[in-house]
């Protein structure tokens, strides 16, 4: 819903209640609205011949074939292609395994076996990924805001930030997070706590920080984004 001014406009609640009208939230949802970026031809035309392969086979196929960026690899320049290469050989392993067999796979596994592919597409940028329910360091921030030094009261303990399963950082800044857990419906208490209260917060506590950083001239320009890694399925928040 709305919490700590982070409003989802797409939200029933809002029209079943007569918060908003569908037309408002339709200018909310609109509002200087971004783009995705858009992939290079180079990149999708790779991407695409995967979807003619029906089995492991026929991937390995192409993953093995030799493509004209393997000449002189340039890591900079074919990261991207690079990267997809490693995740469809680490998903047919996996299918070969019989790992992706059943449904009941637990968080850890999944991070351990599947979404490591996500950590590894931020390998040509200075960017770590901070994986283990770390602490936001932005979240952190905003809870100590009003810590002071010690006088006639006791100092007060400094307060952790909010743990996530991933955080983007790079140095002491922090530009996304994500949350993980094992197959589940779309109305799991777990999903509908870290969807839409969790991360959202976190998100905004990161958003804050940056604005704090860049200066009020560059609010428009500045992006976090959010990673649901849930079972198979991934999810953003943008």
């Amino acid at each position: 819903l709305c919490h700590s001014f982070v409003l989802d406009p797409w939200e029933p609640t809002y029209q079943k209640c007569s918060v908003f009208t569908m037309e408002e939230l339709d200018e909310i949802r609109n509002f200087k609205l971004k783009d995705l970026p858009s992939i290079n031809v180079k990149t999708l035309d790779y991407l695409n011949l995967y979807k003619e392969a029906k089995t492991t086979g026929e991937v390995r196929k192409i993953l093995t074939s030799k493509q004209s960026w393997d000449d002189k690899f340039d890591r900079k320049e074919s990261h991207d292609l690079d990267w997809i290469r490693h995740s469809y050989y680490t998903l047919t392993r996996e299918l070969e395994c019989g790992g992706l067999d059943g449904i009941d796979k637990s968080e850890t596994w999944l991070l351990a076996h599947i979404w490591t592919s996500i950590d590894r597409v931020f390998d040509d940028v200075e960017l770590d990924v901070v994986r283990g329910e770390s602490a936001s360091l932005a979240s952190s921030l905003r809870k100590n805001k009003d810590r002071i030094p010690q006088g006639e009261e006791k100092l007060e303990r400094k307060k952790m930030g909010r743990r996530l399963d991933m955080i983007l950082r790079k140095k002491n800044l922090e530009l996304g997070a994500g949350e993980a857990g094992k197959a589940t419906g779309d109305n799991d208490t777990k999903l509908l706590r870290e969807r839409d209260l969790k991360l959202p917060k976190a998100l905004k506590d990161m958003f804050l920080c940056l604005k704090n950083e860049g200066g009020d001239g560059k609010t428009q320009d500045i992006e976090v984004v959010g990673l649901l890694q849930y079972g198979m399925e991934l999810s953003f928040i943008l």
